[in-house]
């Protein structure tokens, strides 16, 4: 139902632990690394587009897995990556060059960025984006190296792919200034909670008319 989006150091996973303890709702971590590792592949290598477009369809398929299984077991979740995040890692790897020379490798790109629209419309109802902004390491134990140049290119990514309107979510998103861990547990608070708020007089709009 919840789901943080943002580029990997961004403190999704603190900040979504952090959210399902204070409620006691189940929280979802997602790993792409998890898949590269299950393909037999370095998650800190770099690939042609046409491997890359094969690894994240593996991982979209792996995350919409899970969010089925949590689907099941609760309708109040949160996990710490989305589909938005897999369109934003693909679209970061884009070259003009590469896809003019290949119109069918751009139409599957195309493709799965679609995808991953309605996989996300699909199983969330919030997005948040949890933008740049706290210390991160540049090395991380099996985690891609940390760059704030490319952590700030899928942020920008990230924030244009939350206001397409293919993505039918309510979505939001932290302000950078943001960081203290409680400020943005409050945040998310105050999300959900006008979300739930703005559902309920929906609700009573309907029953009354």
């Amino acid at each position: 139902m919840i789901g943080l989006t943002g580029a990997n150091g961004t403190g999704k996973s603190t900040l979504a632990k952090a959210f399902a303890q204070a409620h006691g709702v189940p929280f979802m971590a997602t790993s792409a690394s998890d898949v590269f590792r299950c393909m037999g592949l370095d998650p800190k290598a770099e690939y042609p587009m046409e491997m890359r477009l094969v690894i994240q369809e593996m991982i979209l398929g792996a995350f919409e897995l899970q969010y089925a299984a949590a689907e099941k077991l609760s309708r109040f979740w949160i996990a710490d990556r989305t589909p938005i995040d897999l369109a934003s890692y693909l679209l970061a790897d884009v070259q003009r060059s590469g896809l003019l020379e290949n119109p069918k490798q751009a139409e599957m790109v195309n493709n799965y960025v679609r995808r991953c629209f309605d996989v996300a419309s699909r199983h969330f109802s919030i997005i948040i984006l949890v933008q740049p902004g706290i210390e991160v390491p540049l090395l991380r134990e099996g985690k891609a190296p940390s760059c704030p140049a490319y952590m700030e290119h899928l942020n920008a990514l990230q924030l244009g792919l939350l206001c397409d309107d293919r993505n039918m979510t309510r979505r939001f998103s932290i302000p950078r200034r943001v960081t203290a861990l409680e400020d943005r547990l409050s945040a998310v608070n105050n999300v959900v909670a006008s979300v739930v708020k703005a559902d309920e007089v929906l609700q009573k709009s309907r029953v009354t008319h």
